[in-house]
Parts: structure tokens; sequence; C-alpha cells
């Protein structure tokens, strides 16, 4: 939490993967030049991409599979790849840490928040981070072999919900709470 009240992230995964496909890569770079993306993960034959973007068709080439934004076929997806290419947002990498998938972002351009969560990935060991689509500096990534940490994150809605609840909002409440929380 970094010395700060900041409550863990609110995470709804679901059940446990019945088994995760080897060498399967969630690609998730909506902002990125799709042409690239492809262009630059093509040229890793030995795994299998399924890439998500707004207005991509459904369609296989190779080693990849191109999806368009659908909440269920992306679920599906990220609850069997065995690793995550995206972007820095909060949101799927803690869906990624909860699930205990090997995580690789790219923060997007110029986005302070971004630059902040690849950071702290790092600094806490739960990820890898790179500035740009680069395919050697991919293919290191997924040749690692150390298993990814799996982090298990507390009902955090739920105590948000009493905690409004019991009317007791001030900072030092907010402190106990995060406290709570993270134990």
């Amino acid at each position: 939490k970094f010395g700060a009240p900041i409550l863990p992230p609110m995470v709804e995964v679901g059940a446990d993967p019945a088994h995760v496909v080897a060498g399967k890569v969630l690609v998730y770079l909506p902002f990125e030049d799709q042409a690239a993306v492809c262009d630059v993960l093509r040229r890793l034959p030995d795994y299998e991409f399924y890439v998500y973007a707004p207005g991509a068709e459904h369609r296989s080439c190779g080693n990849l599979h191109l999806r368009p934004t659908s909440l269920a076929g992306f679920r599906a997806d990220l609850h069997d790849c065995a690793a995550v290419l995206c972007n820095a947002g909060f949101e799927l990498a803690s869906e990624c840490l909860a699930l205990g998938k090997r995580l690789l972002v790219k923060p997007q351009g110029q986005q302070m928040e971004q630059a902040s969560n690849a950071l702290a990935l790092r600094q806490l060991g739960y990820g890898e981070s790179i500035d740009a689509l680069d395919t050697e500096r991919i293919r290191a990534w997924l040749g690692r072999t150390e298993p990814a940490p799996r982090l298990v994150f507390p009902d955090v809605a739920a105590a948000i919900v009493a905690w409004l609840e019991a009317g007791d909002l001030g900072p030092a409440s907010l402190e106990r709470l995060s406290k709570r929380l993270w134990q």
C-alpha cells in the first residue's frame, strides 16, 4: 500500500481456471497500432496470441487470434491463458495477480498513472514492463520460467459498504480500514 491509506483492488475473477494452456498469451493493447502489435507478435511462432482490440474482426492467422471486444470471450481467454501482455492499467493487472498470470505491461504513452502502475509492479516483483513493443524483449519475458505471483485479495466492496454504513469516515478510520484489508 506504499505507506498510504490505499485500499486493495476490487477484483472479481470468478472460479479458478480449470486448466491453463501453455503458450497461450492474452494481449490487450487497445490504444496501440494493431498492425504493429501483430507484426511484433507474429515473429514469435512458438506462442498463441489472443489479441483483443476494439473493432477487430474475429479471425485467426497463424499464431495470431484476433478478437473484438467481448467481456465473455475476454474472461474465458484470461482464465486459461498462461500470460498477459497489456497496458499498465490497474484493473486488468489486478485480475492477473489474483489469477496468478505472468504479466508484461506497456504503459500507455505519457500517462502518469500507467507509468506509476508499471513501476509498482516491477518494484513489488509482480510483473515486468516495456516502454515499446519489441519482439526480443517479449521473447525474453515469455522464455522465463519462474511462476507468477498469485495474490489473494479480500472482499473490498463489502468492507467499503460496512465502513460507509458505520458512518465513521474520517482519515483515521480510513487508515484502519486500509490496514485491516491489507492484512
